[in-house]
């Protein structure tokens, strides 16, 4: 039996990478393939483990965080490289990192790319390896614990009482995801006397975090609320109880928090960028703004229309059949057995 070695950076945080990599596992499995999944961190334990496999595929995620593994990648394995979304749309700009990234591109035998926006951007950084870049969209799968309420979770594990309706920001802190967009506007307006603004996701940048965690702290007398880090299950929950998921990142290959809401039936607001755009349709999907002040009024129409609300759910949901979880497995099949 074929064995797979699966790795993501930051594979033990609850994450994009994370979810990816737990949802690809299940595939990968089903297909009866062997699923070893870990950190990139750790790819030369795994590879001293597994490297005299005659049959070893190497699935990895990211491109610049995962050039760590080609020291101990084994000479014999396939090489699967996955597109993460902030290696294409930020460390792509660096003509160090997108050279260090370009040595797992040549290595990998394919590349895969979650949209055709991002498939177009690796062949503008890497146009002799064109030919390797597929577009495999992301499968949403949502399991919300039926155990969790996160307004009994919002009292007793940080002592706050949610108003009547919560706004959900899903996101890991760091830069990129740009947590901090909307709070002073947000803080400012008259909404944030009759709505709360929680964000859930875990520490990934510990100087970014610090900053937040203060500014945050500072804000929680204007219903602003960092509730940590939760499992997959209760995070879904979290979006299915919200008026609405945002996103506020600076750039996304494809959040998975907007795909969840789509299927949860929750309403999006999202930042205008490629990432976002791609998966958001304006005032038919979800709603895109570019400022905080066009995000508030946003907010607010959104609060006073439960018809806007079911029309938004209903086209998201309506939508979902190209991010198939069935379609994303059996075009990973298709990519294994071609390798």
């Amino acid at each position: 039996m074929p064995t797979v070695i699966l790795l993501c950076p930051d594979a033990r945080r609850a994450g994009g990478n994370s979810t990816t990599l737990a949802r690809l596992s299940g595939h990968l499995s089903s297909l009866g393939l062997e699923v070893t999944a870990g950190d990139v961190q750790d790819s030369c334990q795994l590879f001293r483990d597994y490297g005299l496999l005659t049959s070893l595929f190497v699935v990895t995620i990211h491109a610049y965080k995962s050039a760590c593994i080609l020291e101990g990648l084994p000479s014999n394995a396939k090489l699967m490289l996955i597109f993460g979304g902030t290696d294409l749309n930020e460390n792509g700009k660096n003509e160090m990192e997108r050279n260090i990234m370009k040595r797992v591109v040549e290595r990998a035998q394919c590349c895969v790319a979650f949209s055709h926006d991002q498939k177009k951007l690796a062949c503008i950084l890497w146009p002799e390896h064109a030919g390797k870049v597929k577009v495999i969209h992301q499968g949403v799968i949502t399991s919300p614990n039926p155990n969790f309420n996160l307004r009994s979770y919002l009292e007793s594990e940080h002592s706050y009482r949610a108003k009547d309706y919560i706004i959900l920001l899903v996101a890991g802190l760091r830069p990129v995801k740009d947590p901090l967009y909307l709070m002073k506007a947000y803080a400012d307006s008259p909404l944030s006397e009759t709505t709360s603004f929680v964000i859930v996701g875990p520490v990934v940048d510990d100087k970014y975090a610090q900053v937040f965690m203060q500014t945050v702290s500072n804000l929680r007398e204007s219903n602003i609320l960092y509730a940590g880090q939760l499992s997959v299950e209760n995070a879904h929950a979290a979006i299915a109880q919200s008026l609405c998921v945002v996103n506020s990142s600076l750039s996304e290959g494809m959040a998975a928090s907007i795909l969840e809401a789509f299927q949860l039936g929750v309403p999006v607001l999202a930042r205008d960028i490629p990432g976002n755009s791609y998966l958001v349709k304006h005032d038919e999907t979800g709603l895109l703004y570019s400022t905080p002040q066009e995000f508030l009024r946003h907010l607010e129409k959104l609060l006073n229309s439960s018809d806007q609300r079911e029309r938004l759910v209903t086209n998201a949901k309506a939508g979902l059949g190209r991010f198939s979880s069935t379609q994303e497995r059996e075009l990973y099949k298709y990519l294994i057995n071609r390798m």
